[in-house]
């Protein structure tokens, strides 16, 4: 009889062709077990893989394992722990891999360790088994696959070091684009950017490695070197056209560094070329940018069209009423954030942007309404100005007063809540609270332009300290040299003090910044007239 083992070794290459043993497909239908004689390696071998076929796995697995024990061939072991692997058993292909270790006659058991490494790494997710059983593969054999497995599972333990000591190796023993790409990556986890770099140009020097070639962009636009960034990425475009990834890289690279022009050219280079999720996030990352520059219709445009793709975008409807809002498209603007809220009925943000617009309309108790259904736990500074403006508007001043008091119980040092009480009690008629109200705002931040600029208007309104009030309108100008409402409260306190050539000067200023103020005109018109000046505000501002 011929010895098993040598008819195995005949025959084993044409069986892997034809039974295609590393998969689980189907044996060739004119291949008969009574081709070989009863018992034979080659006869015992077949019946596993029609058994394996038909779906019979534990006696497939058995006949492997006999077989294996008999001859010592790793492979069949391997055979018989993927057949278990492939059933998601995966102790059961551990202890057959082990069974074959174990088997005295395996002459070279680094292929069983490396298989044992992977199980432990990809299934099991055990990280220190799978690094002892990748290291005795190893210590066996440096092949590259078994190096390659290693360093993932070094890496994946965050032990970067003990991998970039891995893919020195492989690079001494093969110097692949691939390799140089994983060793710069574990240089960057590291933060050696210097030697990241210098594995990412030999990627990209090699064979034009896309990754390689977007990583170097990324780190030069985080260096600012802006020419070096374009000419990576000009690369990864050459290399595959149509491809909008490096486009959409560089968009978000610009994008993080607030270069958003740029960022706005790259995103619409690509808007066109998506579809689904990753268009929505374009169009949305674009929404952003437009409303950082107040283009509002753009944001309106950009967002509906993200919207109309998901209508359950919480996002996409909600700036779109910001943007709406903005305009003072009112209508539009309570129809998203009604949208808004159908999305996310908690979405506080929300509820106080629709009551703000109710109040911007007139509708007093609908802003009331809505404010109503704010969890305490969400009742911010936002609310209780917003909430005390419905009551302002109502005539009750009281009440606003005390919503603001409330809020001021939780944010004691809230600036904006202390000149929204300001504001009412000057309304009021309460003067002396009024100045100490402000006063308390200046403690609290002595450059508060807003408390400053306020403080003067009132010393000026009421012919106190009017050269205290000039130096608090300074102050504030030196914050704020061109808001129109510091400079009239300038140009009133010169009036008041008689200086009105000097006066006239700084409302005009005021006037040519907002033409349509009433009073800002009343106070041009006052100033003419002490200055005997017959004119009209609008002749005199364009004849001067």
């Amino acid at each position: 009889m011929l010895n098993v083992f040598s008819v195995f070794r005949k025959v084993a290459g044409r069986f892997i062709v034809l039974l295609s043993i590393l998969t689980f497909g189907c044996a060739p239908a004119h291949v008969s077990l009574n081709t070989y004689a009863e018992n034979t390696y080659d006869y015992k071998f077949l019946k596993a893989e029609m058994l394996l076929n038909s779906g019979e796995f534990e006696r497939a697995v058995d006949i492997y394992e006999e077989l294996a024990e008999k001859t010592g061939d790793a492979y069949l072991y391997t055979k018989a722990a993927k057949v278990y692997i492939h059933q998601q058993e995966y102790k059961k292909a551990v202890e057959i891999l082990k069974n074959g270790i174990d088997n005295g006659s395996i002459g070279n058991p680094a292929e069983l360790y490396y298989q044992l490494a992977k199980v432990y790494y990809e299934n099991l997710q055990e990280f220190q088994s799978a690094r002892k059983y990748i290291e005795k593969a190893v210590s066996i054999e440096e092949s590259n696959k078994y190096l390659e497995l290693q360093a993932d599972i070094y890496k994946n333990m965050n032990d970067f070091s003990s991998a970039i000591g891995v893919y020195d190796k492989l690079i001494k023993k093969n110097e692949d684009a691939s390799y140089f790409l994983q060793r710069g990556k574990l240089y960057m986890y590291l933060d050696l950017t210097k030697r990241a770099e210098e594995d990412f140009i030999k990627a990209v020097d090699m064979e034009k490695n896309l990754e390689a070639a977007l990583l170097l962009a990324d780190i030069y636009l985080r260096e600012n070197q802006n020419k070096k960034a374009m000419k990576y990425l000009k690369i990864a475009q050459e290399k595959h056209p149509g491809l909008i990834l490096p486009e959409l890289k560089l968009a978000e690279l610009y994008m993080e560094s607030n270069r958003y022009e740029e960022a706005l050219k790259y995103y619409s280079q690509i808007v066109d070329k998506l579809s689904g999720e990753r268009k929505i996030y374009v169009l949305k990352q674009m929404g952003k940018i437009y409303l950082k520059q107040n283009e509002y219709k753009k944001v309106i445009e950009v967002l509906e069209q993200a919207y109309n793709l998901d209508s359950e975008d919480t996002q996409s409807a909600f700036y779109i009423a910001v943007a709406y809002e903005a305009l003072q498209e009112y209508d539009k603007a309570e129809k998203y954030y009604k949208e808004t809220l159908r999305i996310r009925s908690d979405y506080t943000q929300a509820k106080k942007r629709l009551a703000f617009v109710y109040l911007s309309q007139g509708a007093y108790d609908k802003a009331l309404d809505v404010l109503a259904d704010v969890s305490e736990v969400y009742k911010d500074v936002d609310f209780y100005r917003i909430k005390s403006a419905v009551y302002e508007r109502k005539g009750n001043l009281k009440k606003a007063v005390d919503i603001l008091n409330k809020g001021l119980k939780s944010n004691p040092n809230s600036e904006t809540l202390l000149m929204n009480k300001a504001f009412v009690t000057e309304k009021k008629g309460d003067l002396n609270e009024t100045i100490d109200i402000i006063k308390k705002v200046l403690k609290i931040n002595n450059n508060n332009d807003s408390a400053l600029n306020f403080l003067a208007y009132l010393y000026a309104e009421n012919d106190m300290k009017l050269t205290k009030a000039l130096e608090l309108v300074n102050r504030a100008l030196e914050i704020d040299g061109n808001n129109p409402a510091y400079l009239d409260t300038k140009a009133w306190i010169l009036y008041k003090q008689k200086r009105y050539e000097q006066a006239k000067e700084y409302q005009i200023k005021a006037l040519n910044l907002a033409p349509e103020e009433k009073e800002l005109r009343e106070h041009m018109r006052a100033i003419l007239d002490a200055m005997g000046i017959n004119k009209g505000v609008d002749e005199y501002i364009k004849a001067d």
